[in-house]
């Protein structure tokens, strides 16, 4: 009878023991599976400041080739022996492209920043909780 009562305890513990580590497993994909949503806004971040990024250069390189050949323009209408033409629509140009250069700078800097704290740092923590945990359980064990 004894034995009995004993294999029944062990099978309890065992089942306990599973139902523990499920759960568990439960909470560190819960915990997983925020991170990753969080992760994924940071990373839907970068893609739009990339766009940003590549349509503004785009625009500063054409704004600055139309103003560069405004200004090769007048500069061979100046070498001929008519009068000056004004240069408004050039100024205009380069300023433009200055504003799209300012935006192409903000957007690098953007896309240098790191994120505030390390991904799945909590995952992570918690996974080297659960080995240090699962190696005293395993020590105490041996010793005993």
């Amino acid at each position: 009878m004894k034995i009995q009562e004993t294999v029944t305890g062990a099978l309890q513990d065992v089942a306990s023991i599973k139902q523990e580590v499920q759960e568990l497993a439960n909470i560190r994909a819960e915990l997983l599976r925020v991170e990753a949503a969080e992760y994924g806004g940071y990373l839907k971040k970068k893609m739009i400041t990339l766009a940003g990024l590549l349509l503004t250069g785009f625009f500063f390189l054409c704004v600055l080739i139309m103003a560069l050949i405004g200004a090769l323009g007048t500069w061979l209408k100046s070498s001929l022996p008519e009068s000056l033409q004004p240069y408004s629509w050039q100024l205009v140009a380069s300023g433009a492209s200055l504003l799209f250069l300012i935006v192409v700078l903000i957007c690098l800097a953007k896309l240098k920043r790191k994120p505030a704290s390390r991904p799945f740092s909590h995952s992570l923590q918690e996974l080297q909780n659960d080995s240090t945990w699962l190696k005293t359980l395993t020590q105490n064990e041996k010793s005993n």
